[in-house]
């Protein structure tokens, strides 16, 4: 674990100077089956943690330059043509179309446009250098290609919650993920994923009791610029936590990964505790577990 998290950092912090960065607040009803074992027995329990996220983002991070073919001047062709009036030019007016020629000459067009017909000659055509913009390489399209690079995104976490009088959960992550944007600076989806840790405080007669286990985290949202710097955001969210590496209570939260709009994985889990152990916190677990909250960009 340490060596990944090493050689994460190594490669992300040398970009991070050079990249957009900000604060996150956000939050998201997490369901949770809880076995709380005492000296008597273990009592079963569904619930609804209520969660808190604080983050630290980077934008174009990593890879936040294409690899491109590069720009070049190039030698176009052109001629005027008339357009029509319209509402905003309402006497019409002339403007520039590229043409093709092949392998003639302007000279050569427009030395044969002279002997046509007066209604069918043509505007005279001229040559211009034009900058023609440096392309992406790759067959690849869009954000499949391994060599467009900017969009990549980090986050660091931390996430906070508690069921009162038991347990206190926090979560500690680090993400990479890809944004792709539908409106320029206005609309955009994106997907994260990442090693994360869970720490389970449990509280005692006098004393707290903590387990920590290791997972990996999957996300993928979707945000609109309501203002410049102030971004919303929606996410869904799969957590999955193996190997406890610290250990010093029997009991255990397991954080239930739901499909939004879909009660199909909470009803599985709660199959497998007694049917009566509480149609309250059931429905509780049928809530969409989504994840709000707002991006701040500087």
């Amino acid at each position: 674990m340490k060596r990944l998290v090493v050689a994460l950092l190594a490669s992300i912090i040398p970009t991070m100077a050079m990249a957009e960065w900000g604060v996150e607040m956000s939050h998201r009803p997490v369901p949770a089956y809880i076995s709380n074992t005492y000296a008597d027995g273990t009592a079963n329990t569904f619930h609804t943690i209520q969660t808190g996220m604080i983050s630290l983002h980077w934008g174009d991070t990593l890879k936040g330059r294409s690899k491109t073919t590069g720009g070049y001047w190039d030698v176009r062709y052109f001629i005027n043509v008339w357009e029509e009036p319209s509402a905003k030019y309402p006497v019409g007016r002339m403007v520039e179309q590229e043409v093709a020629i092949g392998e003639a000459t302007p000279e050569d067009i427009n030395e044969k446009n002279k002997w046509n017909k007066p209604g069918s000659r043509v505007s005279k055509v001229y040559s211009r250098r034009v900058w023609v913009k440096s392309k992406v390489k790759g067959l690849l399209p869009g954000w499949t290609n391994p060599n467009k690079g900017a969009g990549y995104i980090v986050n660091m976490n931390l996430m906070m919650g508690s069921v009162d009088r038991m347990v206190d959960i926090y979560g500690i992550d680090l993400l990479l993920g890809k944004r792709i944007t539908i409106i320029p600076h206005f609309f955009g989806i994106y997907g994260k994923v990442g090693p994360t840790l869970l720490a389970e405080v449990w509280h005692r007669w006098g004393w707290a009791e903590q387990n920590t286990a290791l997972g990996a985290v999957l996300s993928g949202g979707a945000q609109v610029q309501i203002l410049k710097g102030i971004k919303f955001f929606g996410e869904v969210e799969f957590r999955g936590y193996g190997p406890l590496i610290h250990n010093e209570n029997n009991s255990s939260v397991t954080l239930v990964n739901k499909l939004p709009f879909m009660a199909k994985e909470v009803r599985d889990h709660y199959r497998d505790y007694e049917r009566n152990a509480g149609m309250d916190s059931y429905r509780d677990l049928v809530q969409e577990s989504l994840r709000f909250g707002l991006r701040f960009t500087f």
